[in-house]
């Protein structure tokens, strides 16, 4: 069953930011960085495309969502946002200069190493990976850990596996194409950048 969070937009944004506090925008900021103006980009996994939203639109990007969630992408449609329902296992990625998966490469434990060949094929220049390592199911706040353990679920499944630093830089370091790893502001998530 899918998650609330995943029920409408808003609510998605209301609970990513009341769960990543002061440090909600520099999550979108860090990925924004690494992409210049005028470049194509598909977004896997792109929930209500804060990122293009808020950061890459104004770059004058060529944008693409993808999504499991019909809400979602009735939503950026509805915005004008070039969005299509997508099932990462089951259907090809576009084509673009930069592929973005933020905070979504956990869903797919234990199938993580083939989902990350799919999406570096889809890169024509760059594979952006965005992933927590501190996660907010393991929270000290009863009422932070509550909402994140039950909040992950877009609609397929619920995942129970996370990634923490060490588990997820080994897997990084699986593949040639990794070129840098960055700490985003807070320390709760970790880029990795894949050069082709």
């Amino acid at each position: 069953m899918k998650s609330p969070v995943y029920w409408h937009p808003l609510i998605y944004s209301f609970i990513m930011k009341l769960l990543y506090g002061k440090y909600f925008e520099a999550r979108y900021q860090a990925i924004a960085d690494l992409i210049p103006k005028n470049a194509t980009v598909v977004d896997v996994c792109a929930g209500d495309a804060y990122l293009y939203r808020h950061y890459l639109k104004a770059k004058d990007i060529t944008y693409t969502g993808l999504d499991i969630n019909p809400v979602f992408v009735r939503a950026g449609k509805r915005n004008n946002i070039s969005f299509i329902q997508h099932d990462l296992f089951r259907d090809n990625i576009p084509s673009a200069e930069y592929v973005v998966i933020q905070a979504s490469l956990y869903q797919f434990m234990p199938q993580e190493i083939s989902v990350i060949n799919k999406l570096m094929d889809a890169a024509q220049h760059a594979l952006i990976i965005a992933e927590p390592v501190r996660n907010l199911s393991e929270s000290g706040n009863s009422f932070i850990k509550l909402v994140a353990k039950y909040s992950a679920n877009p609609g397929k499944n619920h995942p129970t596996n996370r990634f923490n630093q060490e588990t997820l830089s080994a897997c990084f370091r699986k593949f040639k194409e990794l070129k840098d790893v960055k700490t985003i502001d807070g320390g709760r998530e970790m880029i990795g950048i894949f050069h082709k």
